[in-house]
């Protein structure tokens, strides 16, 4: 009877097995882009964690060194877009051009979505975050105060004793998962906030439920 009289099911069997190399290829496929994902996300969280550090000291040399030229030792806290972009007092005192104080680096103060007029772009983010200082302390005092300081760049958006800022997913679950934040404490703290930034610092942080490495 010719190639009719080839084992029974011989073809639906190829076709089986063909199928189950296909589902096993595709599964491993998958199994792969979740573990780049994952991998992705994780130094995303690094980058992001590390450059929030790096605010605390940034603000300690504005403040100490008073950066801004306004006769007033002072934390900046209108934005963060303003740790590189605010005039350096040098350049007032000289009445040249104005340049940056960069006391944080240009790719961080880009990726400030709320400048408070120190920077017109719209905000990229910084390995998948964005950053932003917060607008109240834990018991709801406005961070941003006029300090009564002179000169060109001003008194106001500071604050003699405060400071915090938080850095967030740009796209929550792909980008990044964990929030961090940092104030004059110079602590960092991180959690899942499902993507949002948080605008107050919270009341004891540890017990709302922030985790920190000390």
């Amino acid at each position: 009877m010719g190639t009719l009289d080839r084992k029974p099911g011989g073809f639906a069997t190829a076709l089986l097995v063909g199928l189950v190399l296909i589902a096993v290829a595709a599964t491993g496929g998958i199994l792969a882009w979740r573990r780049s994902k994952t991998e992705h996300i994780r130094r995303n969280e690094q980058r992001a964690g590390m450059a929030v550090r790096f605010l605390a000291p940034a603000q300690a040399d504005f403040r100490a060194n008073d950066r801004d030229g306004n006769k007033v030792n002072d934390f900046w806290t209108g934005d963060v877009a303003g740790l590189h972009y605010l005039y350096d007092s040098a350049s007032l005192l000289l009445s040249t051009p104005g340049a940056p104080i960069r006391v944080v680096s240009q790719s961080i103060a880009d990726a400030d979505p709320a400048p408070a007029g120190t920077r017109s772009i719209p905000a990229v983010p910084f390995h998948g975050y964005y950053f932003r200082a917060m607008d109240f302390d834990e018991d709801g005092n406005a961070l941003r105060r006029d300090t009564g300081g002179t000169g060109p760049n001003g008194s106001k958006n500071r604050n003699t004793a405060r400071f915090a800022f938080c850095a967030y997913p740009a796209e929550y679950g792909r980008t990044g998962r964990l929030t961090f934040i940092i104030s004059e404490g110079n602590e960092v703290f991180w959690a899942d906030t499902g993507g949002k930034p948080v605008l107050r610092w919270p009341a004891g942080p540890r017990k709302a439920g922030w985790s920190s490495p000390d």
